[in-house]
């Protein structure tokens, strides 16, 4: 769970960090393409900016859920019991391993998935 919470963050070299990397570089060459047009580039670089001060906000919000997994005790249900812990299968572990594989590969190695996408963006409007 942490991982995943990290690679909602954008911390490399998980899969989150490569979307946040190509989503403020966008913004910063629609910048410099409207400062070469003549426009403002001010709104775009500011947007960037705002997107990376919501990056290192939202870090503090996950790591919260993570030290609360891990330091914290489990609170007592409405009869004053402590929460048994959950029997899970196999199926779910395998679940999650591949989950966390696809964040660690996508995040390594970027390029299949990218190449994808720049070939699916061709047939759109």
């Amino acid at each position: 769970m942490t991982a995943f919470l990290l690679s909602l963050a954008g911390i490399p070299p998980l899969a989150g960090f490569i979307g946040k990397f190509y989503l403020f570089a966008a913004a910063l060459d629609a910048g410099r393409a409207a400062a070469a047009t003549g426009g403002n580039p001010h709104v775009f670089y500011a947007l960037a900016l705002a997107g990376v001060l919501n990056s290192v906000i939202s870090v503090y919000y996950y790591m919260r859920i993570s030290y609360h997994m891990f330091f914290q005790p489990p609170k007592p249900t409405l009869d004053g019991v402590a929460p048994a812990g959950l029997d899970v299968g196999p199926c779910l572990y395998g679940c999650l391993a591949v989950a966390l594989a696809g964040i660690l590969i996508f995040g390594i190695y970027p390029e299949p998935l990218i190449a994808q996408a720049k070939a699916c963006a061709v047939h759109l409007p």
